[in-house]
């Protein structure tokens, strides 16, 4: 018998000061732009447990029990300033200021019984799991309106949720060798899982001063469940040269949702999927290897997105769930090609993949023209955005790597050069618009790490980044953007108890706008001292020596391109004690 655990605990206290600008694609003339300024302080609690106990019954049969619990508690405060407008023509503008307050626990247990037969190759597993998370979250929230035309207005609620999640997996293995390179693997793995969304918002009533008004039209308790049936049977070919697992599952889901407020509406859906692989490795020599992957997989909207409500936390930003949302489908395909020369210390490794997906779950965003009401009875302001999940085809994400590393003798050194492609089509729809947003990511660099001895240790690195966006609304506007790394990281040993090390990074940011351009030194270094026969060691650091840090960063989606930037941790000093156990001795049983 094994056993063995682990506990965890971490308290951060964040505050964060962050300024976003999102272009919104309204068609292929239009864009609006969003002007985000938040501040939070956010106060994060955690604990985790974790057992694992294998017990081993005999030279046939053993068991694996790991159970696993952890808590988590979020407290934040934050004050935000959000505007949009065209040109400079201000539309809408919202000051919030919300006290959020968040608690959860999740527990899981995994069992997995093994049995072996006499006969080689034939086994028998079942594995049993169930993960419960439990979360509870309040928010109270304060927001001054300012629409263009309307005026001003005020919304001042509180909302209390409650998500709770069960799932129940199951998973049985039968294998048998069929000759003695084939061998014949039958598998059934049933899936239930069970969410209840409970969301409750209150707005604030002057003649009483409490949140006693229900507003039906921010609340809803959503009941979702899903119904996993999958069969697999694979045949796996293992010779000398070569291995062959060919696969088909067979899936059958069913999702059945139930709405009981404000009104009651209920739903369900059936998918039926047949789901093929084949995994192909082929052994050139001990040092050349090719893998080819081929699979596929399906992919279930979450409650959230499901669940047929407003989110008005950001009052010119809504978001609403859709109830009919379909499941996604991916193809996949995989390969890879590698060469270890331990002759001479050369080595080569490419690697290229291409998924595309069937009904890919998308944002559509429509952008309202003038002050109007949603049919239920939200203001929907002009120039405010209203965001749903849809299924959409053609989402194609492609990317390739290859790296060739080979031995500079003279400079005691190794050299790496490295290369790297990568694509994304990503489908969506604006104000009824299909819109595709193209990204073309090309990377390229070279890292050389020394090898000259114990006490003398370093490496020299550059990396660039090109990235190249296209919208198909908007063909004539480009959001191409550059990242240029350098990093040079030196470690001296003068003494064999003194350890001096520097870390030295360039960042440079363009074409992410003047406000967001940006370059910066980051310089970290430590002196160390080891002690007790090198198993001690007492270190002095510091991090950004020159105070320069910074955050930066562009996110590109189907309905808009981001640009952010937020404070992150400047120059700080920090005294690390560090003792190594290297050494067990073994008590003999008695």
């Amino acid at each position: 018998t094994q056993i063995s655990g682990s506990y965890f605990f971490n308290n951060s206290s964040t505050n964060t000061d962050k300024q976003t600008l999102r272009t919104y694609i309204i068609n292929a003339e239009n864009t609006q732009l969003n002007n985000d300024s938040t501040g939070s302080l956010t106060d994060n609690f955690n604990n985790r447990f974790n057992l694992r106990l294998e017990h081993t019954f005999d030279s046939f049969n053993s068991v694996i029990y790991t159970p696993k619990f952890s808590f988590q508690k979020t407290a934040t405060i934050s004050d935000q300033l959000a505007a949009n407008s065209v040109g400079d023509t201000l539309l809408n503008q919202t000051k919030t200021h919300k006290n959020i307050l968040n608690n959860g626990y999740s527990i899981g247990n995994n069992v997995l019984f093994r049995h072996k037969f006499i006969k080689p190759g034939r086994t028998i597993s079942l594995n049993l799991s169930h993960d419960l998370n439990n979360k509870l979250g309040e928010t109270a929230q304060y927001s001054d309106v300012y629409s263009l035309l309307t005026g001003k207005s005020t919304l001042n609620q509180n909302t209390n949720s409650t998500t709770k999640s069960n799932v129940y997996n199951a998973n049985l293995t039968y294998t048998e060798n069929l000759t003695k390179v084939t061998q014949l693997q039958l598998s059934y793995n049933p899936t239930l899982n069970k969410n209840v969304a409970d969301k409750s918002t209150n707005r604030f009533d002057s003649t009483t001063n409490e949140y006693s008004t229900v507003d039906s039209i921010l609340s809803n308790i959503f009941d979702n469940t899903i119904t996993t049936h999958r069969g697999n049977v694979s045949l796996n070919i293992n010779k000398d040269k070569y291995s062959l697992t060919v696969g088909v599952t067979q899936q059958y889901l069913t999702i059945a949702s139930l709405q009981s407020f404000p009104a009651n509406n209920q739903f369900e859906k059936s998918y039926s999927n047949t789901l093929p692989n084949i995994v192909y490795q082929y052994k050139f020599t001990n040092s050349k290897t090719l893998r080819m992957v081929y699979r596929t997989n399906t992919n279930n909207p979450n409650v959230t997105q499901l669940q047929n409500v407003i989110d008005n936390s950001n009052p010119i930003l809504l978001s609403a769930g859709n109830p009919n949302l379909k499941q996604e489908y991916s193809h996949t395909f995989l390969t890879r090609y590698g060469i270890n020369n331990w002759h001479n210390s050369q080595t080569f490794f490419v690697f290229a993949m291409a998924s595309f997906t069937n009904d890919y779950i998308a944002n559509t965003t429509y952008t309202s023209t003038r002050d109007s009401i949603l049919p239920n009875g939200i203001l929907f302001a002009r120039g405010a955005q209203l965001t749903q999940a849809q299924n959409l085809d053609g989402y194609i994400s492609a990317r390739s790597f290859a790296t060739y590393g080979i031995p500079m003798k003279k400079f005691k050194s190794n050299l790496n050069l490295n290369l790297g492609v990568n694509y994304s089509k990503i489908p969506g729809k604006t104000n009824n618009q299909i819109n595709y947003a193209n990204t073309i990511n090309l990377t390229g660099g070279l890292v050389l790490g020394s090898n000259i001895s114990e006490r003398v240790d370093f490496t020299v690195s550059h990396n660039a980044n090109i990235n190249l966006v296209k919208n198909s609304l908007l063909v004539t506007q480009s959001s191409d953007y550059f990242i240029n790394t350098s990093n040079i990281k030196v470690n001296l040993m003068p003494t064999k108890s003194w350890v001096l090390s520097s870390d030295i990074n360039y960042t440079n940011y363009q074409g992410l706008g003047s406000a967001f351009n940006q370059d910066f030194l980051l310089w970290n270094a430590g002196v160390a001292y080891k002690f007790m026969k090198k198993m001690a060691e007492v270190k002095v650091s510091v991090f950004d020596l020159l105070d320069q840090n910074n955050s930066i960063g562009r996110t590109v989606t189907e309905t808009y391109i981001e640009d952010t930037r937020s404070n992150v941790l400047n120059r700080y000093f920090m005294l690390t004690f560090t003792y190594n156990i290297r050494k067990f001795t073994p008590v003999a049983p008695k």
